[in-house]
C-alpha cells in the first residue's frame, strides 16, 4: 500500500510539474530551449540540437514570437567558424533552412551572411553567391556585416571562374565479397577514381575556396598523391568538386574500397599488382611516388596498396611505405583516424554512386 502511495504521489508531483511548465509563458520556454540548445551544441549532439532548434521554431509560429539572433546559436555559429566546422555547419544550417521552409518562417539577415561564409568555405559557390545576394537585400546597406558580404559575393563570384580538374574514373562492377571475417558482403555497382588525387587537383580546391596550400609551390609535386589533409577537408573537396562539375563525388566507403582493391580475388597475394615486390626490394623508395606509380590491378585501379593509406568514410585504407613498411598478407588493412588530424601518410581518392 505504502509503495502504491508513493507511487500516485510522484505521478501527482510530475503531472503538476508538466502543467506548471506548460503555463509558462511562450519567451521563458523559448529561453529554456535556447540554453538547451546552447548545451548540446557544446557536447556535439547536433542532432538532438536540430530537434530543439525544431521546438523553438514551431513556438515561434505558434505564438507569434520575434526572437532573436541568439535562437539561431550566433555565437556557437561564430565558434565552429573559427575552428573550420565547415561541414558540421553546413549540416546543421540547411536543415535550419528547410525547417523555416516548411513553417513558412523568415530568418535572421545575420544567418543568411554566416551561410554564406560556410558555403563559400566548403566550395559551394553558387550557394554562396545567393546567400550573399539574400544577406544583401534585405539588410540593405545599413547592415551589419555589408562590406563583408560584398566582398564575399565578389570572391565567390571569381571562384566559381576556376575549373576543377575532373578525376579519370572506373567503373566498379556489383558483387560480393568475402571480408576478412569471412563475412559476406553485397557491394552495388560504382564509379572510383583511376588515380589517388594529387597535389595539383587539390591545390586547385585551396585557391578557389582561400585556404592554405598544403604543398609548397613546387611543381614537382603536382602529380604526387596530396597528403597531410585531414580527412574532413577530403570532405570537403568532394563537396567542391560536385558543385563545381554538378556531379555527385563523394569519398568511398570502406567495404567499397576493400572490395575495389581486391579487385575479384580472394587469395593472399593475388589482388596485389605484379610490381609490389621489386618495389620493396628497392633500396632507393623513400616517400610518396607520383600517381600510377604501381601497375593497376584487374579492374583498372593504380596504387590501392602502398604508396600512401587512403581516407574513407569512416576510415583509412591500404598501407604506405612511411607508415608501415609490411606487405598485408591478408588483405587490405583499415585504421579510424581520427577525422581532425593530418598525416604525411593518407591521401584519398574519390567515389561516385550510380
Amino acid at each position: 500500500m505504502r509503495k502504491i502511495i508513493m507511487s500516485f504521489s510522484i505521478a501527482v508531483l510530475l503531472g503538476f510539474f508538466t502543467v506548471a511548465s506548460a503555463q509558462l509563458p511562450p519567451k521563458v520556454i523559448a529561453d529554456k530551449y535556447r540554453i538547451q540548445l546552447e548545451q548540446l551544441l557544446e557536447k556535439k549532439r547536433y542532432k538532438a540540437a536540430l530537434k530543439r532548434v525544431k521546438k523553438i521554431i514551431l513556438l515561434q509560429k505558434k505564438h507569434s514570437l520575434t526572437l532573436s539572433h541568439e535562437f539561431y546559436f550566433k555565437d556557437t555559429i561564430k565558434k565552429l567558424l573559427e575552428k573550420k566546422r565547415y561541414t558540421t555547419l553546413l549540416s546543421i544550417m540547411e536543415e535550419i533552412i528547410l525547417l523555416h521552409k516548411e513553417h513558412s518562417l523568415t530568418l535572421p539577415n545575420e544567418f543568411h551572411f554566416r551561410y554564406a561564409q560556410v558555403a563559400f568555405s566548403t566550395g559551394l559557390f553558387q550557394t554562396a553567391v545567393d546567400a550573399a545576394k539574400k544577406y544583401l537585400a534585405t539588410a540593405g546597406k545599413k547592415g551589419t556585416f555589408y562590406k563583408e558580404a560584398l566582398g564575399l559575393l565578389n570572391k565567390a563570384e571569381q571562384a566559381k571562374q576556376i575549373i576543377p580538374i575532373e578525376p579519370e574514373m572506373v567503373v566498379i562492377p556489383s558483387g560480393y565479397f568475402l571480408q576478412r571475417d569471412e563475412y559476406s558482403v553485397y557491394i552495388y555497382s560504382f564509379a572510383l577514381s583511376k588515380y589517388e588525387v594529387t597535389f595539383e587537383e587539390y591545390n586547385l580546391f585551396t585557391d578557389a575556396t582561400g585556404r592554405k596550400r598544403v604543398s609548397d609551390n613546387d611543381q614537382d609535386l603536382d602529380r604526387f598523391p596530396v597528403i597531410n589533409i585531414t580527412r574532413k577537408d577530403a570532405v570537403a573537396y568532394t563537396v567542391w568538386l560536385s558543385e563545381q562539375t554538378g556531379k555527385s563525388y563523394r569519398l568511398p566507403i570502406e567495404d567499397e574500397w576493400e572490395y575495389a582493391a581486391r579487385a575479384g580475388s580472394t587469395g593472399t597475394y593475388g589482388w596485389w599488382s605484379d610490381d609490389i615486390d621489386n618495389r620493396e626490394e628497392s633500396s632507393d623508395w623513400e616517400g610518396t611516388l607520383p600517381v600510377g606509380s604501381f601497375s593497376a590491378n584487374k579492374w583498372g585501379l593504380h596504387d590501392m596498396i602502398y604508396n600512401v593509406s587512403e581516407w574513407t568514410q569512416h576510415s583509412s585504407c591500404g598501407s604506405s611505405w612511411i607508415e608501415v613498411p609490411r606487405p598485408l598478407t591478408a588483405g587490405p588493412f583499415c585504421v579510424g583516424y581520427s577525422s581532425k588530424r593530418r598525416h604525411d601518410f593518407i591521401g584519398f581518392r574519390v567515389a561516385r554512386s550510380f
